[in-house]
């Protein structure tokens, strides 16, 4: 029954508050989380109504109702704000690598559009790439312009391992007979 587990933690909660009103007020933190996390799952399954369970507890239907709000509306400033924490926090374990920021920004952004509804992944994903988000598919592009990348026959490879053309890097690779 939907909504059940969340009005038996509200009991709970109830109770709590007779012994240790400290702890019930922390508990009563999870109970409204709880109330917007089936909001969204109702909302994600077609369900439109609020829970029976929820009906004589107003907070339980008006956290209900927010959840279920949020599912069906992107709220763009959240989501960017969320972006710029994420590039923030792979900018700084880094160390200067863009390959390794990208790596960590793409994994964080990846895991937080699997949770967002299908229909705000593509809003959701345009306000990642501003911040340097690179889809599953440009990655998977970049890999194999790699794999095809040219081969010279005199020096092998077209680049040096540092990017650079064979005889213009200034650790000069490919300008001695060993290159």
């Amino acid at each position: 029954m939907r909504g059940l587990d969340t009005r038996v933690l509200l009991a709970k909660t109830r109770i709590l508050f007779l012994v240790d009103a400290a702890a019930a007020n922390k508990q009563m933190d999870k109970v409204r989380n709880l109330a917007e996390a089936d909001g969204w799952n109702d909302a994600a399954n077609g369900f439109n109504t609020v829970p029976t369970m929820f009906a004589d507890e107003p907070n339980l239907a008006h956290n209900w109702a927010e959840g279920h709000h949020r599912y069906n509306n992107f709220d763009a400033n959240a989501w960017r704000d969320k972006c710029g924490k994420w590039a923030t926090e792979a900018n700084r374990c880094c160390g200067l690598s863009y390959e390794v920021f990208s790596n960590r920004f793409n994994r964080a952004v990846d895991r937080a559009l699997e949770q967002l509804p299908p229909a705000q992944r593509a809003e959701a994903t345009a306000i990642a790439q501003s911040f340097g988000f690179e889809t599953m598919e440009q990655r998977e592009q970049a890999r194999e312009r790699e794999a095809e990348e040219e081969w010279d026959d005199d020096y092998g490879h077209r680049d040096c391992s540092h990017g650079i053309a064979w005889g213009c890097c200034p650790a000069g690779c490919g300008s001695g007979p060993d290159d």
